[in-house]
């Protein structure tokens, strides 16, 4: 069985998905041959049939590059709070370093890191010594066919967006802190 086959069923991919997908046993390619695939979802409003949807373009891009997905990491957490600790992302990145699989691929280069191009630009120099890659596939960028430059351009673009994401709640926030109300708009229950 798959390490990563708990993920894939709480993705909502039933065997039959998982069969079509190639993703119902594990790999036996060389890590040259493999690819980790790393999905985030940033609030449980996103629905798992748009992540199904970015696995399935992640999927169709490694076996059109003739690469089998060797795990799929997946959690849940927004990347615009830099205090919040993305332990599957640090696997992820972890796997291809250790030289599990020489690529790592994402369906959008905001799903991976919102950090800019410091962050970005580091791990990109640590898979460059370890001849690996990272992958965007809906963007269609490889950073070891030149698209080092674009990553670094699109993670700034991230961070700013990150930041503009935390401007809005805290303006929310406050709005209702002064309408007397939580977040949620709801007014705060109070104790007698």
């Amino acid at each position: 069985m798959r390490g990563d086959h708990a993920t894939l069923v709480g993705l909502g991919l039933v065997p039959e998905d998982l069969e079509a997908l190639g993703l119902d046993k594990p790999t036996t390619a060389e890590p040259s041959g493999l690819m980790d695939a790393y999905l985030r979802r940033s609030n449980k409003k996103e629905d798992l049939a748009t992540l199904r949807g970015h696995l399935r373009n992640v999927v169709r891009w490694a076996q059109t590059n003739g690469l089998q997905i060797r795990h799929v990491w997946f959690e849940q957490l927004s990347a615009s709070k830099t205090y919040v600790r993305r332990r599957e992302f640090e696997k992820a990145t972890q796997a291809i370093i250790d030289g599990k699989s020489k690529t790592l691929g994402v369906w959008k280069t905001d799903r991976f890191d919102r950090r800019g191009m410091g962050s970005v630009g580091r791990m990109l120099d640590e898979f460059d010594r370890r001849q690996a890659r990272l992958v965007s596939v809906s963007e269609g960028l490889d950073s070891s066919q030149g698209g080092r430059m674009v990553f670094a351009i699109l993670s700034e673009r991230a961070r700013e967006e990150a930041k503009d994401i935390a401007k809005r709640v805290k303006i929310g926030h406050d709005a209702h802190k002064a309408e007397g109300r939580r977040g949620t708009g709801r007014p705060p229950v109070r104790s007698l």
